[in-house]
């Protein structure tokens, strides 16, 4: 990926899937890869978008798809 690029992975949402993310605040993403590998987690944030969001480390996200 670009440094920079704005996305999540998902496991089974088809890549380009719109989505809105929340955290402290919200934003939108697409899914742009499959992911994370890691059991128990269902979405892999871009760095981009964890900081946009003031996200850090691994934790609750909320999660609305167009």
């Amino acid at each position: 990926l670009q440094r920079g690029t704005i996305g999540v992975a998902h496991k089974t949402m088809r890549c380009g899937k719109r989505l809105r993310i929340c955290v402290r605040r919200c934003h939108d993403a697409r899914v742009i890869d499959r992911g994370p590998y890691i059991p128990g987690r269902e979405f892999d944030l871009t760095a981009e978008l964890a900081q946009r969001l003031g996200f850090r480390g691994v934790g609750r996200i909320f999660v609305r798809a167009d």
